[in-house]
């Protein structure tokens, strides 16, 4: 009888987006999290252009894709993804964070590990001011509270700096005679 593999921690691994399999896992949960709750809104990145955007950063533009993993070492499963963006010529202390769990395992503690290792490689970089997004419908008022994501963020210190609103107008728009 062979022993059992030891399970280990969830554990925070660099993305390599010429790693087919990894990039893959960790685009779907990106994109996943992207549309949870905004299906007909979200715009996330078609999985090539993501590999592209990966691999040659606009000039000035660093990024960096982590993916927290769970389950054996052979055999780890993507429960969040973390993609960074910082600017080289500007904006110096900033890094941009989008952070994304899989939605069927929320409220587990994955965020949570993405983001604490999201801030310690702000850190490590030398930056001082993380950003990041959080979506939540009109209805929720300007502040987001009492959203999952919006509340999350502040929880862990995060303070609202700049909202936007996502309008949408069905098309074809009636003539005005129509209306």
């Amino acid at each position: 009888m062979s022993p059992r593999p030891t399970l280990q921690p969830p554990r925070v691994l660099p993305v390599d987006p010429d790693d087919a399999p990894a990039f893959a896992a960790w685009n779907d949960v990106l994109t996943r999290g992207e549309r949870h709750g905004r299906e007909r809104y979200a715009t996330p990145w078609m999985p090539g252009e993501m590999r592209e955007r990966l691999r040659s950063p606009e000039a000035g533009t660093h990024l960096e894709a982590w993916a927290l993993v769970e389950g054996r070492p052979d055999e780890g499963v993507v429960r969040a993804s973390a993609l960074l963006e910082w600017r080289t010529a500007d904006n110096l202390d900033r890094i941009d964070a989008r952070v994304m769990t899989d939605p069927a395992v929320w409220g587990q503690g994955h965020g949570t590990r993405m983001l604490d290792a999201v801030v310690e490689r702000c850190r490590a970089l030398g930056r001082s001011r993380l950003g990041a997004d959080a979506w939540w419908p009109i209805e929720a008022g300007t502040d987001g509270e009492g959203t999952v994501g919006a509340d999350f963020l502040r929880r862990r210190g995060f303070t609202l700096g700049i909202s936007e609103v996502l309008r949408v107008l069905p098309l074809p728009v009636p003539s005005r005679s129509e209306e």
